[in-house]
């Protein structure tokens, strides 16, 4: 399947200075448009469109909608959110058939499980409804928007590779996951083949934790069994704040530590803000929702109003690692949060 691919790099770059809506319309622009029976002839506009990212419990996730709805506005649309909690991927296929039902002009999913959503998106696009992918392709979508996972994983693996060769080279590691997402397996996967290939560290535990309890419970535990762990690798900010915790906890030195999360949310950028030597937490590869949610709302309703290309697009919005002395990208990203 061919794919176009637009990357948005770091902030003042050249590409980053694009505006994310007219690089999709180009995109759409540059391919022959198949407008068959089935587009946008075939179904009146209702000017609605559907986002479904199924961690409604998430603070990332309650501020990537919040971007969403703001943006999709701008452009004279309602949007549809998704209250389906903790990636339940029964109660997200019962929204999608909902907002397929209400034959909305375009939706966008999160999978989890890709495969598990190609027949939900082939009966959209059977009712002439745009059916779109987030995170990670689907089968069958018409345009995927990437948060720039296996990037952002090297990324990560690359600071934390740095940290470790600087400052403790034999360090022990631990890794947090989430083995059921397959979206988001390279957060994990990239560092557990870069670290040691390129350190001499030791992943001593691979574990699931996404929430900051379960990043605190997790590591707590670990911890008795190898109290010299000095560096974790967060699959999310949550789960590496809950590491913190259970680092100050523990009565570890937070000069000789180092934690890193993903997707830059309110809580961890408060945290970097803070700029306290004290603090377990070091850095975050943030996500710059604002761009993000912009993506994702220009590729549904300009599909929706210009019909589907003949091949699947692909925009991608990698993350950027921020430190504590980031200071005015840590802010501008907080006033993306609505911070």
């Amino acid at each position: 399947m061919l794919t176009r691919r637009f990357g948005i790099g770091r902030l003042g770059r050249a590409p980053a200075r694009m505006k994310v809506r007219a690089m999709i319309a180009a995109a759409v622009a540059a391919v022959s448009l198949a407008v068959s029976s089935q587009g946008a002839d075939a179904k009146e506009q209702t000017h609605v469109i559907g986002y479904s990212l199924p961690y409604a419990d998430v603070p990332v996730v309650t501020a990537i909608n919040r971007l969403i709805v703001e943006h999709a506005k701008e452009r004279g649309y309602k949007t549809l959110l998704d209250p389906t909690q903790g990636g339940a991927l029964q109660g997200q296929q019962a929204t999608l058939d909902s907002w397929i039902d209400q034959k909305v002009d375009a939706v966008m999913a999160y999978a989890i499980n890709p495969p598990a959503l190609v027949a939900i998106g082939r009966r959209a696009k059977a009712a002439g409804i745009v059916f779109t992918a987030y995170g990670a392709p689907i089968d069958g979508a018409e345009a995927t928007v990437d948060f720039g996972v296996p990037e952002g994983a090297r990324r990560v693996a690359a600071v934390t590779i740095a940290w470790i060769n600087a400052n403790d080279p034999v360090a022990e590691v631990i890794l947090l996951a989430d083995s059921q997402n397959q979206a988001t397996a390279a957060r994990t996967s990239v560092p557990a083949d870069l670290i040691p290939k390129q350190t001499k560290a030791k992943i001593v535990a691979t574990q699931d934790a996404t929430t900051q309890q379960q990043g605190f419970e997790v590591v707590s535990t670990i911890l008795q069994g190898h109290p010299n762990v000095s560096v974790v690798v967060g699959l999310n900010d949550d789960s590496a704040l809950g590491a913190a915790r259970a680092f100050k906890q523990a009565g570890k030195d937070p000069s000789k530590t180092f934690i890193i999360g993903t997707d830059g949310s309110k809580p961890a950028i408060e945290e970097l803000l803070k700029n306290d030597p004290n603090s377990f937490f070091k850095a975050s590869a943030a996500l710059d929702l604002k761009k993000l949610a912009a993506a994702c709302v220009d590729a549904m309703i300009d599909l929706a109003e210009k019909g589907p290309p003949t091949t699947p697009l692909t925009v991608s919005v990698p993350p950027d690692v921020v430190t504590a002395k980031d200071v005015d990208h840590l802010k501008q990203l907080l006033a993306n949060l609505g911070g």
